[in-house]
């Protein structure tokens, strides 16, 4: 019973009018997928499939290192939070780099900047 009324609020068209101007304010881009599959993922034999694993997102706070080795080379990913108060801590992670990559979501491009 419980889904069935997250689906009907899903549904709404005031809810999907405020969905459709989501780049307003700050709403994962995931949502229409989970919303969509609500009754799958509510089932209590729920087993997540690949793009429910793929389609999470966990916000990075702190700095996160992580080694690895690829083709017999030796790596270190340093995860800095793309967060405004984490700035100010990236700058100790500088120290003998040689590649920086930056990634950003590319459905964040129509997004409105929030402070909080």
């Amino acid at each position: 019973a419980r889904v069935s009324w997250i689906q009907i609020l899903w549904e709404d068209p005031a809810i999907q009018k405020a969905y459709e101007n989501s780049n307003r304010f700050q709403l994962i881009d995931t949502c229409k997928y989970f919303m969509d599959s609500i009754d799958r993922i509510a089932d209590g034999e729920y087993i997540p499939e690949v793009d429910d694993i793929l389609r999470t997102r966990v916000r990075t706070t702190g700095i996160i290192e992580i080694d690895f080795t690829m083709e017999n080379k030796q790596y270190k990913m340093v995860d800095v939070g793309g967060q405004r108060n984490e700035r100010k801590k990236w700058i100790h992670c500088f120290e003998d780099v040689t590649a920086v990559i930056f990634v950003a979501t590319i459905s964040g491009f129509n997004q409105t900047y929030f402070r909080g």
